[in-house]
């Protein structure tokens, strides 16, 4: 990432299409990242597997709002289960742009994309409608106040994966968490995850990511809670476990 990247700047709120100039470095970041992180085969032990699960048990059809999506908001709907249509959302529209042109080229799919919906039953059909719903694509900041426009949504569900985490404080989280439920229809769904870094790689605060804190901040702003877990990983050089959760608005 480029150096002067902040998780907190304010980009207001537009659609992708409006931006103008975007960085070469930041669209060479993001499609290093994707083609690095997002390709064959399927890697278990590193919670992705949960994650689906979870997605797939709690994730409503419908219109789903993923923030923070960067790259990744194909991925993580892959084992959802009815139709589900993606507005995806991030502070980088350069992110963006790669999960734009990602999706719209002629190439097949990485292998672990296939490998990982497979893993629920779902075939290569159903992966390649999902990679058609994901659009439009719109700028803002979900770590700082949503937009009325977004607000206004009622979605169906709002997904949030790897984004809510880096809010740096417990009362940063639960404004995220409160954001999210301002844009959920009634028994909307909220679902996500949040990767916790080795102590020695954490450049922010990261001890409010956890099951018991995610229960509290239910409790505090009145979502019933129905699913709150944290799962360790061994074996990885940055992340030391997740957090994984999905709430329903009352």
């Amino acid at each position: 990432m480029t150096g002067d990247w902040s998780a907190f700047r304010d980009v207001g709120c537009h659609e992708l299409d409006l931006a103008v100039h975007p960085d070469e470095a930041r669209l060479a970041f993001f499609r290093g990242y994707l083609a690095r992180e997002y390709s064959g085969p399927f890697v278990h032990g590193m919670g992705a597997y949960e994650i689906l699960d979870m997605v797939r048990r709690f994730v409503c059809p419908g219109r789903r709002l993923d923030v923070g999506s960067g790259t990744a908001s194909l991925f993580w709907i892959l084992s959802a289960d009815g139709d589900v249509t993606t507005t995806a959302a991030d502070v980088e529209s350069e992110a963006l742009i790669v999960l734009r042109d990602f999706l719209q080229a002629p190439a097949p799919l990485p292998a672990c994309y296939y490998e990982a919906a497979a893993l629920f039953g779902v075939t290569a059909e159903r992966v390649d409608e999902l990679r058609g719903s994901i659009g439009p694509y719109l700028v803002f900041n979900a770590l700082r106040t949503w937009p009325t426009t977004v607000t206004q949504g009622r979605y169906d569900s709002v997904t949030a994966f790897g984004c809510f985490g880096i809010a740096g404080s417990r009362a940063g989280y639960l404004d995220c968490f409160a954001n999210a439920a301002s844009a959920v229809r009634e028994c909307g769904r909220i679902v996500g995850a949040d990767w916790v870094r080795h102590p020695a790689k954490q450049r922010r605060d990261y001890s409010f990511l956890n099951a018991t804190t995610l229960r509290e901040i239910a409790c505090d702003i009145g979502l019933r809670i129905l699913y709150a877990h944290d799962l360790v990983i061994t074996g990885d050089e940055t992340y030391g476990g997740i957090v994984l959760w999905a709430f329903e608005a009352p």
